[in-house]
């Protein structure tokens, strides 16, 4: 990769890849991209260095979410077409259920009602 005027660019071949970010910001923000989504890192990346941010403005932020939208999608196509599993921090399809874990123990059903239960669990 070069980095001439705050874009990183890389040829080969027919392609080339150009936008605000460094290899190294493209692995960490990757990363982030699929764990926050794209607006929780679009804010960071605007958000002052010192809160742990790039100091971009609002064109260059969305021109780094196009990049690291560009490399995601690429990264999934290569590892579809290779067989290999998806990242292990990859978004996983949905689980069958409602997700809100396991079931727990049931409620009381009103007998045996004592003066010292709730009244939202002595109520019928």
């Amino acid at each position: 990769l070069k980095q001439s005027n705050g874009a990183a660019t890389k040829t080969g071949g027919d392609t080339q890849l150009a936008g605000p970010l460094t290899e190294e910001l493209l692995i960490r923000y990757s990363s982030e991209m699929r764990t926050f989504g794209a607006d929780k890192v679009f804010d960071k990346m605007m958000d002052s260095q010192l809160a742990g941010g790039q100091a971009m403005s609002e064109d260059s932020a969305k021109a780094a979410i196009g990049q690291l939208e560009l490399v995601l999608r690429l990264l999934e196509a290569t590892s579809k077409k290779d067989g290999a599993e998806p990242a292990a921090d990859a978004p996983q399809a949905a689980a069958k259920g409602k997700g809100k874990g396991p079931k727990g123990p049931p409620l009381p059903t009103g007998k045996g009602k004592t003066k010292d239960t709730p009244p939202t669990l002595a109520a019928e």
